[in-house]
This record gives C-alpha cells, sequence and structure tokens, in this order.
C-alpha cells in the first residue's frame, strides 16, 4: 500500500483556481493561468499541469502526494536503495551496491571488491582473484590472465611469459628482458648466447660460454663451452669437442682475446702476432 505524506505550503500570492477552465485540478494559481499547488490526489508535472496521483516512483517506498518522484523513504528491499536526503533514492553504497544501468548491483559482480557510486569505478580489488587497482579498475597482476570464469579469478602465464592472453608457452604477449628473454611468435625466447635449463623447478635463461653464440648447456667451472654454433666474425670454428677455437693461422693469446688475431706469416698457428709467437 502506497503511504502519503502531507505537506504544509507556504503562503504565497494566491487565488481558487477550480473555476478557470483547464485548472480544475489546481488548488493555488498564479494570475489566472498557471497553477503552484495541485488540489488532494494530483500533482504539478514539469509542464505546470495537475496531473492525477496514481503511486510513487519506484524506487521510492513512500513519497510526496504533490510530487511522487520525490522520496521521503526508498525501497530498498526490491531495489537496495536509499534516502540521500532531498528526495533521491541511491545505490546502498554502505553494503556494497553501486550503480549499472540504471539498477543496484554488488560490485563484487564485477572486477572490483568495493567501488563507487558508479559500478564500473573500482576502490578495492579481490588479491584472492590475483587482481591490482590501477585507475579504478581491477586488471590482472602481471604474470596473469583473465578467463571467461564465473568467479572472474585471474590465472597464471606459463612462467617463461612476462605477461599472456592464455596459459601456454606459445600465448605470451610479453617478455621479461631482464630474464634474457624475447618475444618471437608468441613465444619467450631465451637470448643469443644464453640457454633454457630448468633449475630447481623454474626454466631460467642461463649465459652460455662467452666463445658461443648458441651452446647445448650453460657456462660451468670446467674447460668445456659446450658450444653448437660459434659467433659470427671472431675467426673462430666449431671442433669436435664443441669448443670455438681459432681458424688456421688465427691466435687468440691463450684464450685472451676475444676475437681471434692473424698469426705472423711464417706461423701455422699462434699465441701473438710476432714472429716468434707461434705454437
Amino acid at each position: 500500500m502506497v503511504k502519503f505524506v502531507n505537506v504544509q505550503i507556504r503562503n504565497v500570492y494566491k487565488k481558487v483556481c477550480s473555476t478557470v477552465p483547464g485548472l480544475e485540478t489546481c488548488f493555488l494559481c498564479n494570475s489566472g493561468s498557471e497553477c503552484k499547488t495541485c488540489q488532494s490526489r494530483y500533482y504539478l508535472n514539469d509542464q505546470k499541469k495537475c496531473v492525477a496521483f496514481d503511486g510513487c516512483d519506484v524506487r521510492c517506498n513512500t513519497c510526496l502526494t504533490t510530487n511522487p518522484k520525490y522520496c521521503t523513504t526508498c525501497d530498498y528491499i526490491n531495489f537496495k536503495r536509499v534516502s540521500t536526503g532531498d528526495g533521491n533514492c541511491v545505490c546502498a553504497q554502505s553494503q556494497n551496491y553501486a550503480e549499472k544501468y540504471g539498477s543496484c548491483v554488488l560490485c563484487t559482480e564485477g572486477f572490483c571488491k568495493t567501488c563507487t557510486f558508479n559500478f564500473f569505478e573500482c576502490t578495492s580489488c579481490d588479491a584472492t582473484k590475483n587482481r591490482v587497482l590501477v585507475d579504478q579498475s581491477c586488471p590482472c597482476l602481471q604474470g596473469y590472465y583473465e578467463t571467461d570464469l564465473d568467479d572472474k579469478i585471474c590465472l597464471k602465464c606459463h612462467q617463461t611469459c612476462y605477461n599472456c592472453e592464455n596459459p601456454t608457452k606459445n600465448d605470451c604477449t610479453e617478455c621479461d628482458s631482464l630474464k634474457n628473454r624475447y618475444l618471437f611468435q608468441g613465444q619467450c625466447l631465451c637470448k643469443r648466447g644464453y640457454i633454457e635449463t630448468l633449475v630447481n623447478g623454474v626454466l631460467l635463461c642461463l649465459a652460455c660460454h662467452p666463445r658461443c653464440e648458441k651452446c647445448s648447456k650453460p657456462q660451468d667451472s670446467t674447460s668445456n663451452q659446450y658450444c653448437t654454433l660459434c659467433i659470427t666474425g671472431q675467426k673462430r670454428m666449431l671442433t669436435d669437442v664443441f669448443k670455438c677455437d681459432c681458424i688456421k693461422t688465427y691466435g687468440d693469446n691463450n684464450g685472451i682475446a676475444d676475437i681471434c688475431f692473424q698469426c705472423y706469416y711464417t706461423c701455422g698457428s699462434c699465441v701473438g702476432d710476432q714472429p716468434n709467437d707461434y705454437i
């Protein structure tokens, strides 16, 4: 049942209007043609006409009989709205409700944990869903990707990806250059001079021996190089034991020089470029 609230009208310049044509339902009017206040069970609309009162606005629980859109109390049970004290009904933010396309819905039905009166403006995010607050939104944490799951949880990318769009190693969208990786056709591959190695369950890009452009194992404390390709331009060739040694008539000063230099013309191999530096 609709409840009505009586309102006391201040004294204004007025006259009885019920005898004026077109103002039969008007109670108070000014200078003959403009209604100021309507009779009981009527209210004044935007066109200054008295319209029959047939109930409060749907958002109201109770309202003024002179204005069905002016809520004195709001319908929380059905619409989750509370009064602002000035006739309006807004979503109950204290109960975590916010406005979405004209309806009040819980902030948690979206990506927010809490939000402003606007459903799409987050004030905090749910860390258990792997989300972080950025400019009033809750995107996935770095290294996680969006899913179509009902709980809107973000799932972890493949460990080689910095960011991704799906869970496999072929779904990377960004790589971590600080971990010596680069993006190629959806994969985060190790840079030249590095080899992917599993260490305690973690895939790392570890450095090859300095003589290698590519290798089968990372550099270790032994004299082995494990090269599979030598660095272009260093005048080196790959040996049967997977080392990159200087080509014939070139030397590197017993491994000190990165780029092999040409031996003295009388030397077949050398440690330096002088006549007596032959081996």
